[in-house]
């Protein structure tokens, strides 16, 4: 849609159609590509199933594409990981990165992390990638279960669960 990079006066609403025959995904989303950064960046979009379409408002000219990403995000650097045995006196924070290599992770209401059932408030650095939750208190000697969850902005889905132990 032209002109390329001049921003519009008001919104404009782009909709692609699909074929009867060809359902929609909830995994596709509208995409613009980024030349400078030589990528697809992701667009919140909407879908129609009476219509069979996807749609979302644009504020200047790009080249759009509706991918379809099935890939689900990647939990990586995890501290305490699963399996793993901790110091209580050293142990006073759980970190982990995420990443999401096309639609991504907008923010912390896509990643829920639980402490032996018990759901944790956590900071999240989206320029960084990282989880960080600071421990104001040594967590107990023994066996402790960590849940985590993280979704990417169309709804893929990673998921950990496992057991850490805390030593003297």
């Amino acid at each position: 849609i032209g002109p390329s990079l001049v921003p519009f006066r008001n919104k404009l609403k782009i909709e692609f159609h699909f074929p009867k025959n060809k359902l929609i995904s909830k995994t596709n989303s509208i995409y613009y590509f980024d030349i400078k950064q030589d990528k697809w960046i992701y667009m919140q979009s909407n879908i129609d199933s009476s219509k069979n379409t996807i749609f979302t408002d644009i504020l200047s000219g790009e080249i759009f594409a509706v991918i379809n990403e099935e890939k689900p995000p990647k939990i990586i650097s995890l501290i305490p990981d699963i399996g793993g045995s901790y110091n209580q006196k050293t142990l006073n924070k759980i970190s982990f990165n995420i990443s999401d290599n096309l639609s991504g992770i907008m923010n912390e209401n896509n990643i829920s992390l639980y402490i032996d059932n018990v759901p944790m408030i956590f900071e999240y650095n989206s320029y960084r990638k990282e989880v960080v939750l600071e421990l104001k208190n040594n967590l107990a000697i023994g066996e402790h279960e960590i849940t985590l969850d993280v979704s990417d902005n169309v709804g893929n889905k990673k998921s950990k669960l496992g057991i850490f132990n805390i030593i003297p």
